[in-house]
């Protein structure tokens, strides 16, 4: 059981041992990448309790520089998705919204009525889960070497009229959300994550914007001698001349690098 009186399935536990055996994972804090990455976990393990038959916890070894922590260190917390309304064989966007808003069904039905989207829930298990939001697309996005319109013309309207439609629903509520981009690299799939000015999401997830963006994304990967090891780039709204920046690139092995 956890700080906010949910119990995680062992088969997710299960899954971050699985996940991440000979990997590391990046040590964020509070699940927030505004703050530098204090180090990385490993060697994940799950321990029967011995005082209550049936429960496990899942323990891990956790490097951390000290001088990047915001507070002190006393233990981590893991994150992951769930959908939990499946209303479309193929939706155009997966919809994971955090505590305590996906165990409110107004909410889910604020967000998803009359688009084509399937909801889910992002579990942060730590004590004060910020509200943040994830909207996934689920096309994936093809990066050839030299750059078409394809991003501009056919994915990026539709993540803008979803916002355009939805986006004082989530407002009224005080989450701010999020976009999660899947691109194609050299055969690999890449995350690619928008994270918007909070509070003014609907100004940053423009059709131009979000072309620029991916823009941003395709010339660090055609540049970079380590592209075909990058998991993720996280990407910053800046400002309305510079649009999104490079944040930090998660690769493979759970290396992070710090860009701004």
């Amino acid at each position: 059981m956890d700080s906010q009186g949910e119990q995680v399935p062992k088969h997710v536990l299960e899954g971050f041992v699985s996940k991440y055996k000979e990997k590391q994972q990046p040590l964020n804090q509070d699940h927030d990448i505004a703050h530098r990455n204090a180090g990385y976990i490993e060697n994940f393990r799950l321990i029967e309790d011995s005082s209550t038959p049936g429960e496990w916890s899942l323990v891990a070894d956790v490097y951390c520089d000290d001088s990047d922590l915001k507070v002190a260190l006393g233990g981590f917390s893991i994150s992951y998705l769930e959908i939990i309304k499946e209303q479309h064989s193929q939706p155009e966007f997966l919809i994971y919204l955090p505590y305590p808003h996906y165990n409110d069904e107004t909410t889910v039905r604020a967000v998803s009525r009359g688009v084509n989207v399937n909801v889910g829930k992002w579990v942060k298990k730590s004590a004060d889960p910020a509200t943040i939001a994830l909207v996934g697309a689920t096309a994936v996005f093809i990066l050839k070497p030299v750059w078409e319109d394809f991003y501009k013309t056919q994915i990026a309207p539709k993540i803008y009229a979803y916002f355009s439609n939805k986006y004082a629903e989530y407002k009224s509520r005080n989450i701010y959300p999020e976009l999660l981009q899947t691109i194609e690299f050299n055969g690999n799939h890449v995350q690619v994550i928008l994270i918007p000015i909070r509070g003014s999401e609907d100004e940053c997830v423009t059709v131009d914007y979000l072309d620029s963006a991916m823009k941003v994304a395709h010339n660090f990967l055609y540049s970079d001698s380590k592209s075909n090891e990058v998991a993720k780039i996280h990407l910053y709204f800046h400002s309305k001349n510079d649009g999104f920046k490079i944040h930090r690139i998660e690769f493979i092995n759970g290396e992070v690098l710090h860009h701004a």
